[in-house]
Order: structure tokens, then C-alpha cells, then sequence
């Protein structure tokens, strides 16, 4: 699993991302960009309630706003 915008970005853009896991109260500006990014490369998008959520489900102790499943 990916975790970052930065990195997740990376993958999208390589075409290695099968899923992308996208945090619901991330802010708008970055939201947008990653669906765009998604949208262009075919990748789908899982919508979790919160970043906090998302950092737990991926395993870490910090929030997380993207992840991405290769």
C-alpha cells in the first residue's frame, strides 16, 4: 500500500495503481486533483469517512488523506 499524496500521485501516473482509497475530509483543493488524476488514468477511486480512518486502515499512526492499492 502507498500512503501520501505525493507517492500516490507517483503510482497513479505509472499506471501501478489498481485503487486509489481517497479520505472524505481532505481538502477540497487536493481531493480534486487526485479524482482528476484518476479520472484521466482510469483508476477508481473508494471514498473512506476520514483521514484518520484512512491511516488506520492502512496500518500507520498518522492520518492519511490518499492511498493506493498496486
Amino acid at each position: 500500500m502507498i500512503v501520501g499524496v505525493r507517492q500516490s500521485t507517483k503510482s497513479i501516473v505509472a499506471g501501478r495503481a489498481k485503487l486509489v482509497y481517497l479520505a472524505e475530509d481532505v481538502d477540497p483543493f487536493v481531493s480534486r486533483e487526485i479524482i482528476d488524476i484518476c479520472d484521466k488514468h482510469g483508476v477508481k477511486i473508494e471514498f473512506v469517512s476520514s483521514r484518520s480512518a484512512l491511516g488506520k486502515m492502512c496500518g500507520i499512526d498518522v492520518p492519511s488523506a490518499v492511498a493506493v492499492q498496486e
